[in-house]
């Protein structure tokens, strides 16, 4: 972890689960401090100046130096590793429980189409229910092996295997 401590804050509900707004960047833990990593998913690395989580929406507000607030939605999965101390993540599936969903329409507002100077405008929640799950990745498929495969599959099958490429000849007419 690089950068000066700008701002902490510590989950009110599971106390492993911390916060770090740095100079580089966010960064969290899941194991009290042990061991932190760099949140870079859709957060650039700007100085992070403020953090708040909010109590009823479970989002963890970050306010950055100049960028703009950004707001993590629900961090209910996030609890469930820090509670199970990572091994929720050794299952192959797991589907964390649902926020609230909140049936919305959204309509055009009559009058001035176009914000003025200094008009704040930011997207709305989803219009729809947030599922979050989690899908153990595959292992990474050793392209050797596959290779040694193909080859005593195409000389174990009856027939003969295609030629390669330097094995074949022009043809003259």
């Amino acid at each position: 972890m690089s950068g000066h401590a700008l701002s902490i804050v510590q989950d009110p509900e599971v106390p492993n689960l911390l916060f770090l707004g740095t100079d580089q960047g966010l960064f969290f833990t899941i194991d009290g401090g042990e061991n932190w990593n760099k949140w870079s998913k859709d957060y650039p690395s700007v100085s992070t100046y403020d953090l708040k989580i909010h109590p009823r929406e479970h989002d963890l507000i970050v306010a950055t130096f100049g960028r703009a607030a950004w707001i993590l939605d629900d961090i209910r999965p996030l609890r469930e590793i820090a509670r199970t101390n990572g091994k929720v993540l050794e299952s192959d599936f797991k589907v964390f429980p649902a926020p609230d969903a909140y049936l919305a329409e959204f309509a055009s507002v009559d009058g001035i189409r176009f914000t003025g100077d200094a008009m704040f405008s930011g997207n709305n929640r989803w219009p729809s229910a947030m599922i979050s799950l989690w899908v153990k990745p595959t292992k990474p498929v050793d392209n050797q092996k596959d290779k040694a495969a193909e080859e005593k599959d195409a000389k174990g099958k009856k027939g003969k295997a295609a030629p390669k490429k330097e094995e074949l000849k022009p043809e003259t007419g």
